[in-house]
């Protein structure tokens, strides 16, 4: 058995999230790092839920943005690899960490990444996630 990362279409450039963290009404998400492959484009991130209630994340919903051009999650698989993925409801006090999977974008390029996440509290309003990886 082998790791879905281990047989991964090989990097072009890694992009290294570090303390690339922000949190809304309790609901963190934290990019660890970004993977430029010739074929597709990994996320990897880590959804954790510090409200009290119940948490919503879709990683369908995230996009990308480089110059005038929008990447869209696509539901048609790039590699046919099955990567680790975050969950999509989180009770409170849990996390989850996996793979978001785009396609192939410039690795040189600046990259604004866009995610949603909410929770049951419909009074609350929130803001996309936006985290920025520096062009090369």
């Amino acid at each position: 058995i082998v790791d879905a990362l281990a047989i991964a279409p090989p990097a072009i450039r890694v992009y290294e999230g570090g303390h690339d963290v922000q949190t809304q009404y309790g609901l963190q998400v934290s990019l660890h790092k970004v993977e430029f492959a010739e074929s597709e484009t990994r996320i990897f991130l880590t959804v954790a839920n510090n409200s009290k209630e119940e948490a919503s994340f879709y990683s369908f919903n995230v996009k990308a943005v480089q110059g005038n051009q929008q990447f869209e999650f696509d539901f048609s698989d790039f590699s046919g690899i099955s990567y680790p993925e975050v969950q999509s409801e989180l009770l409170p006090g849990v996390e989850s960490s996996g793979v978001v999977v785009l396609p192939a974008m410039d690795p040189i390029s600046e990259t604004r990444l866009f995610m949603d996440g909410n929770t049951s509290n419909w009074n609350l309003t929130f803001k996309p996630y936006e985290f920025v990886v520096p062009a090369k």
